[in-house]
């Protein structure tokens, strides 16, 4: 677990979502079961201002087409300097891209989160 996240912090492209620090929380209740344990991973990444594409989309009508060409651009380059590292995201959807609304920068996040069994409750 620990070396997955390790990995996320030394990946650096301008396409790729930064984690610059995490924490992980146990949080431990008793019960009259015995002690239930929860996790809680805590990120620490760079500054997204409009989410991800799926909830940026949601607030503003269709982009132009050549907005859609330079954000598929974009992607496309951080997935091959993903696959250039021998990472591979594993689960690119609309919701683990994100966007700067402020800049149009996309970001590719969520690297590796579903490989930690520990926090994969899906």
């Amino acid at each position: 677990m620990h070396e997955v996240l390790e990995n996320m912090k030394n990946v650096r492209h301008q396409y790729i979502l930064m984690c610059g620090h995490y924490h992980i929380r146990q949080n431990i209740r008793s019960s009259n079961n015995g002690h239930n344990v929860q996790n809680y991973l805590i990120l620490i990444t760079e500054l997204i201002t409009a989410g991800s594409i799926r909830e940026y989309l949601k607030k503003i009508r269709l982009p132009r087409l050549i907005v859609v060409k330079q954000w598929c651009f974009k992607i496309l380059q951080g997935l091959e300097f993903l696959h250039n590292i021998n990472l591979v995201h594993g689960k690119l959807t609309c919701e683990s891209i994100y966007i700067n609304s402020n800049n149009g920068d996309i970001k590719i996040g969520d690297l590796g989160i579903r490989n930690i069994p520990l926090f994969n409750s899906k």
